[in-house]
């Protein structure tokens, strides 16, 4: 206590013993002064230290997203471009300073009494950090411009709704059409729902993004935009992007199924495949629509679905044939109880070189059936007379046709009585009532009539009938039964084969067994 009080009486000027507010600071700084300069120097070194650490983290990792970019641009453009892709780059980073307060952000170390007030603008030192490495513009041009707020390098690399820098429109030339199949997004740093079209090589899927993912990023960085911000923010201008690769290069139409028409356009010209999305009725999926295509316009879908092959001419190719055949697959069976709607097929069928490709391709089976007997149910007579003809021609052995003997024989004597004069048809209709039936043999897909005889059939009763040329008995279960005259009936009675008797339903009854056993009733 002494020795202070000794020092404190060297800074007594007026001798009275007391110190006057000068006086102690004096004594105070005298006494305690150094081991506070030393504090102080310690802390400010201590921030500053921080500061650097900072800086280079953050500049590493600017740097690399940074080469990410030009790496990627490299991907999609001649070497020569590289000057572009830095003046890009600079561009955004500096549109992102002006959009934000990032500029502006500094670090103090606060006014001391031993050590000067410092100050670090951690943004400014990433931005002069950039520029230095670029060599494309000095630190006092960078400042200057973002003062001002006008970016260098606008017509380069700005990207917005209504420009489109050279840089990126150079880079959108070299893409193919855009597939708007699904919107893109950034989301996490990485980039979503981007989709290709053909023509998109692997080099090309991977600079795009590469290039959105570091780049977009890095300017909503210096934006100082946070997690969800930077999400809507690199997203909106991926959208730019992607606003400005529909306007130069185009968008691509996922073909569909049938040659010449995109996806897109059935959805046009079909409305009802609206509820269809893109992928469904692309050429990968098939025409799994064309029965609902079919019934919305038919004299349109015959027109594509003959597209499928490249002729006019008969298929010489069974397994092209039967692939061409059963596209109508839904629309040839749905006939059997709706002769009416295949008379657009029948109108077609006027034309001879079509009438021969499907009457006389490497392929037979209950289609060709089903279009006769429609066009004798439809009062096509003459047409029913000419497809039989030519069915009857057709170069492929009988025994390869998908069609039994008894098929063929029905046909023809369901053809021959209305063309050739016989005293079976001119027989007159005097009023007399015909029961007759529809049965749906095991294992054949359409039906076939009978007369019911005097046997008091119903819908359903599982019954016993003569099949083929040579009466073999089947089982078969009845799918209508109908009282008409002769004018009426499906068949000329004398022309008809009566229903042998009622069985038991047999087991198993989804196969069709060689024969079943049967009791009279």
């Amino acid at each position: 206590m002494g020795k202070l009080w000794g020092r404190q009486q060297k800074f007594d000027k007026n001798g009275d013993g007391r110190l006057g507010s000068g006086e102690w600071r004096n004594w105070y700084l005298s006494t305690f002064g150094h081991d506070m300069e030393m504090a102080e120097r310690k802390k400010v070194s201590q921030m500053e230290a921080n500061w650097e650490d900072w800086l280079n983290g953050a500049a590493q990792v600017v740097r690399n997203a940074a080469n990410i970019f030009l790496e990627s641009a490299g991907m999609l453009l001649p070497p020569n471009s590289k000057k572009l892709a830095w003046q890009t780059l600079l561009y955004q980073m500096m549109a992102g300073l002006v959009e934000g307060n990032q500029w502006n952000i500094s670090e103090h170390t606060n006014t001391n009494m031993f050590v000067g007030n410092r100050v670090f603008y951690p943004y400014r030192a990433l931005a002069f950090d950039l520029a230095k490495i670029s060599g494309q513009c000095s630190e006092h041009e960078l400042e200057k411009a973002i003062l001002r707020g006008a970016p260098l390098f606008s017509d380069v690399g700005a990207l917005t709704a209504e420009h489109c820098g050279s840089f990126w429109r150079q880079v959108i030339m070299q893409l193919p059409p855009y597939n708007e199949e699904s919107e893109p997004e950034i989301q996490g740093g990485k980039l979503e729902s981007l989709s290709y079209a053909p023509g998109f090589s692997s080099e090309l899927q991977s600079g795009i993004e590469n290039m959105v993912t570091s780049l977009f990023p890095l300017a909503s960085f210096f934006a100082g935009a946070t997690e969800d911000a930077a999400d809507r923010r690199n997203t909106r201008f991926l959208n730019y992007f992607v606003l400005h690769w529909r306007t130069i290069q185009g968008v691509y139409d996922i073909p569909s199924f049938f040659p010449g028409i995109s996806a897109k356009q059935l959805q046009v010209e079909f409305p009802s495949l609206r509820e269809w999305n893109i992928e469904e009725l692309s050429e990968e999926c098939g025409p799994n629509h064309i029965e609902e295509m079919y019934r919305t316009n038919p004299r349109r879908t015959i027109e594509l679905w003959r597209s499928l092959v490249s002729t006019t001419e008969p298929l010489t190719e069974p397994e092209q044939a039967e692939d061409y055949f059963y596209q109508l697959e839904e629309i040839w069976f749905s006939s059997e109880d709706d002769p009416e709607l295949l008379r657009p097929i029948l109108d077609a069928l006027r034309e001879e070189g079509f009438a021969r490709q499907i009457f006389q391709s490497a392929y037979v089976n209950y289609f060709h059936q089903n279009i006769i007997h429609a066009a004798r149910a439809c009062g096509e007579d003459p047409l029913a007379e000419h497809c039989l003809s030519l069915l009857l021609q057709n170069p492929l052995p009988k025994e390869q046709w998908d069609l039994s003997e008894y098929d063929i024989e029905e046909l023809c004597s369901a053809i021959k009585p209305r063309s050739v004069p016989d005293h079976t048809i001119h027989l007159p209709d005097d009023g007399t009532v015909f029961h007759y039936c529809t049965v749906r043999l095991q294992g054949v897909r359409r039906t076939y009539s009978y007369l019911t005889g005097a046997l008091p059939l119903k819908v359903g009763d599982w019954v016993e009938v003569p099949f083929g040329k040579e009466k073999q008995p089947r089982c078969g279960q009845v799918a209508s039964v109908t009282d008409c005259t002769r004018l009426a009936a499906p068949w000329p009675p004398e022309q008809t084969k009566t229903v042998l008797r009622i069985v038991k339903a047999p087991s198993g009854a989804e196969e069709a067994p060689d024969s079943c056993g049967t009791k009279s009733i």
